[in-house]
Parts: C-alpha cells; structure tokens; sequence
C-alpha cells in the first residue's frame, strides 16, 4: 500500500516511470516471465516510485519554480546584455582612438569587446536560469536524479523480490528421436566403488 505522505505522480511522470519499468523488465531477458512481472510493476507502480520521494519532490518544485518565473524577463535581460555589450564596445573603440590607432583597427577591438562580452553575458544569465529551486543545472538534472534514485532504489529491489515469482515456465524436454537409442550400459553397471 503506497505511503499516504507520497506525492501522487503527474501524468507525464507516471508515464516516465512506466518506460522505466518497462525496460528494467526487458533487461531480465527469458529468465522471467515478462508479461507478469511488467503486470506487477505496473500495480504497484506508486509503491515503486515512493522510493524515490525526496528526489521527486525536489523534481517538482524546480519545475514549479520553472513554470512561476514571468516569462517576459528575457526580453529586458537581453535588452540590458545588449545594453552592457553595446557601451562596453563603445569605450574600448574610444580608449583605442584615444591612444592614437587608426579608426579600424579601433573599431574591430571595439567589436571584439562587445561579442566578448554579450557572450559573458548571455552564459551568466543562462546559468543564473538554469539554477531553479537552488540546484545547478535546474529540472533537468533534478529529473535525472529522481529517475536514478527511483531506478537504483524502487525498480531493482522489485525486480529482484520478484524475480522468483515470476520465473519464466520450465522449457519442455525434448522428445526422443526416434530410432536414437540410449547409450549402452555396462554390464554391472552398479556402483564401483562398492565392488572395490
């Protein structure tokens, strides 16, 4: 019975758990009755996934967080990047002129200075984003931690409680050919080391 505190998955996560059910079952290989322990799995499902709760939980708030974040703060930001990379070129293009260089050469330092740094700029924006829910790398990373966690610590431990359960029907003997017949016996054949 899944624990009642367990936060019931979302949709798309629930399908998420299932592909990862699914193919933890089709590594067992012919070893197992597939079909019966997907079934299982698949009825225990929130069972499973409450192993990994506390990396979920963690997965849900960032995405949370993701979703809460006003989505017209990138155009400003790039505005103000633009801004900085813009002024930036402007004063290296004067100090170079000031310093008695040719107005191109001036100019190309000027340009080089404001594409360095409009990429300074755009990296630590893009880090400061990817840094939802205080975590470096953001959902994304968060998601590949919780399906870790639920793998190594929900799906491999049922599989293997149920791994005997489920074990695969006994392969039928093969029949006899006919007109093969059974090696010879010897005679008295009976055990040897009594005769000793």
């Amino acid at each position: 019975m899944p624990d009642s505190r367990t936060a019931a998955l979302r949709a798309p996560h629930r399908a998420e758990v299932e592909r990862l059910v699914e193919r933890a079952v089709a590594q067992e290989g012919p070893a197992v009755d597939g079909k019966a322990l997907l079934a299982r799995a698949l009825g225990r499902l929130e069972e499973i996934a409450a192993a990994a709760e506390e990396e979920y939980a963690a997965y849900v708030r960032a995405l949370d967080a993701e979703a809460a974040e006003p989505k017209s703060t990138a155009r400003p930001q790039a505005g103000k990047q633009g801004l900085v990379a813009g002024v930036t070129a402007a004063v290296a293009f004067g100090v170079d002129l000031g310093y008695g260089l040719a107005a191109g050469p001036a100019l190309v330092t000027g340009l080089a200075v404001g594409a360095a740094g409009a990429v300074t700029l755009t990296g630590v924006a893009g880090r400061g984003r990817s840094r939802a829910g205080g975590q470096p790398g953001g959902s994304e990373q968060l998601r590949l931690l919780w399906l870790a966690a639920l793998d190594r610590r929900g799906v491999r431990p049922f599989i293997e409680a149920q791994r005997a359960m489920v074990a695969a029907p006994p392969r039928k003997k093969t029949a006899k050919v006919p007109g093969q017949s059974a090696p010879p016996r010897r005679p008295g054949g009976g055990d040897r080391s009594a005769a000793a």
